[in-house]
C-alpha cells in the first residue's frame, strides 16, 4: 500500500473489514466446533456400539482425528480473536463509526490531491505554479504516489522530508 493520501484511506479501509469479520469469524467458528464436538461424539458412540470391521473402524478413526484437528484449530484461533471480540461487542459504534472516518479520510485525500498553490504576492510565479499542476506533480517536481528511496514523504510546502510513523504502517 502506498504511503500517500489515498494509501492511508486504503489502510483504514483494511482496518475497518477486519474488525467487521472478528465477530463473524468467531461466531462461525463456535458454531462450527459445536457441530465438530456431536459429530465426534457420533464417530466415538459408531466404535464404541457398533460391530464395525477393521476398515470401518479405522475410517471412523480418521474422521475422528480430522474433525478434532479442525475444532482444535477454530478454538486456539478463537482465544487468539476473543480480546478483540469482546472489545467489539462491547463498543459496536466503533466498527459502525470507522465507515465515517474512512469517508472523510477518502474525501481528504481527493483535497490533497486536487489542491494547489496559488502565489500571493509573487505573482510571476503563477505560471510556474498552473504547468506544474499540468503536470500532475507537485510544487517539488515529485510525481503523485512518489515517496524516497528512504520512505519519506516529502511535505509539499517545503522541502523537508520525514518519516511516516511506523506504528501506524505497522498496524497491518
Amino acid at each position: 500500500m502506498s504511503n500517500e493520501p489515498n494509501g492511508m484511506t486504503m489502510y483504514i479501509e483494511k482496518l475497518r473489514e477486519i474488525l467487521g469479520n472478528v465477530p463473524r469469524i468467531y461466531d462461525e467458528n463456535v458454531r462450527k466446533i459445536e457441530q465438530l464436538e456431536k459429530e465426534t461424539s457420533d464417530l466415538i458412540h459408531a466404535i464404541e456400539l457398533l460391530e464395525l470391521d477393521d476398515t470401518h473402524a479405522q475410517k471412523y478413526a480418521c474422521e475422528i482425528r480430522e474433525a478434532r484437528l479442525d475444532r482444535r484449530r477454530r478454538k486456539d484461533q478463537n482465544a487468539v480473536l476473543k480480546p478483540l471480540y469482546d472489545y467489539i461487542k462491547a463498543n459496536p459504534k466503533m466498527v459502525h463509526g470507522l465507515r465515517d472516518v474512512h469517508e472523510s479520510s477518502k474525501k481528504a485525500a481527493v483535497a490533497l490531491e486536487d489542491r494547489r498553490y496559488y502565489p500571493r504576492i509573487r505573482m510571476e510565479m503563477t505560471e510556474a505554479f498552473e504547468e506544474q499542476a499540468r503536470k500532475g506533480g507537485d510544487a517539488l517536481g515529485k510525481e503523485p504516489d512518489q515517496t524516497s528511496s528512504e520512505g519519506t514523504v516529502m511535505h509539499r510546502a517545503t522541502s523537508r522530508s520525514e518519516p511516516l510513523h511506523g506504528s501506524v504502517l505497522n498496524l497491518l
